[in-house]
């Protein structure tokens, strides 16, 4: 539900804002961390992955020692908790790994699975929903163990699958499938209110274009489209959303030709058809990987060496220690 129509609904209600830019600078190192044990890292959301420690046992010892030190290390570099299942597959590390939240190790090894979650609540397997859960209860079943003993028949003819009656008995034969490569890279940001200073909005779109054309050269990608997203705000045709899109003559990961990109389609708009605005965000489409850009001149080496300056500075000191001059208009 949007803010403001939960204010709408609840006047009174008191909002907590959040600091997103903060959540993501914390999941960013935290997942630097992981990546340090294992390329085989699976992204869930922000704060949950999956890893595949198999080919790391003799550079780190087994998958308790990896993930007590993987604890020790995020708290040690962000301050935060974190909660660790340890296990076979991924099913179970998922589930046993949630069991005792929050700031928990969880470790379940192959024989003792099947006591482990044979007492487990139907309602605890991933995979199935409230509505799931209702139908199986109506079968009398309440607990993994419960699913275990139905003949296979029951899940092909009540529409459930095997592979339901596979994960009550702990079998899960699913890879860890490292991030897939993006097709494109974004960012956007919802103000809590309408926003109509067009000087702090065009601020606000080279610190987003700074975030993206980080995340594009830490990708070892180049991009040639440049796509602007703009939301109105409630008083002009409520969150009616629109976008503008560019193309660059050649791929790159630079800011500045992005920013300048970007730059260009909201004045474009603003000078026009300039209305309160409750989104904004930007997109960088058309990836290439990344090469040695062809006749550089000197003022594009600037920007290179520039560029990875002020990577390195937030690397170690956050996203938002440092910007560039290129507000200044």
């Amino acid at each position: 539900m949007p803010t403001g129509e939960a204010v709408r609904l609840c006047p009174h209600e008191r909002i907590v804002r959040g600091n997103f830019a903060k959540y993501r600078e914390a999941s960013g190192r935290v997942f630097a961390i992981l990546r340090e044990f294992t390329p085989l890292v699976q992204t869930l959301s922000i704060d949950e992955a999956f890893l595949d420690v198999t080919g790391s046992q003799r550079l780190f010892g087994d998958g308790e020692t990896i993930a007590r030190e993987i604890r020790r290390r995020v708290l040690e570099t962000t301050g935060l908790t974190c909660s660790v299942g340890v296990a076979p597959n991924k099913f179970l590390a998922k589930l046993v790994g949630g069991l005792k939240k929050p700031d928990a190790l969880f470790v379940v090894t192959p024989n003792q699975v099947l006591d482990l979650i044979g007492p487990l609540a139907i309602e605890e397997m991933w995979g199935v929903g409230p509505a799931a859960a209702r139908r199986l209860r109506r079968f009398g079943v309440k607990t993994f163990a419960d699913l275990r003993e139905l003949p296979d028949n029951f899940f092909v003819d009540h529409h459930f699958g095997l592979r339901l009656k596979q994960l009550a008995f702990g079998i899960d034969e699913r890879p860890v499938v490292p991030e897939r490569e993006a097709k494109s890279i974004g960012h956007e940001h919802t103000f809590g209110e309408d926003a109509t200073d067009c000087d702090a909005l065009r601020d606000e779109l080279l610190a987003q274009v700074e975030h993206v054309a980080s995340r594009l050269r830490r990708a070892g990608r180049t991009a040639r489209s440049v796509t602007l997203k703009l939301r109105h705000g409630q008083t002009y045709r409520e969150f009616e959303t629109f976008t503008r899109r560019t193309t660059l003559p050649d791929p790159t990961d630079r800011t500045r030709p992005l920013w300048e990109a970007a730059r260009d389609l909201f004045d474009a708009w603003a000078q026009t058809s300039f209305r309160p605005v409750r989104l904004m965000g930007v997109q960088l489409a058309d990836l290439h990987d990344a090469g040695a850009e062809s006749q550089l001149d000197l003022f594009d080496r600037a920007d290179t060496t520039l560029d990875k300056t002020l990577d390195h500075v937030r690397d170690r000191f956050g996203s938002g220690a440092i910007g560039m001059g290129l507000r200044q208009r």
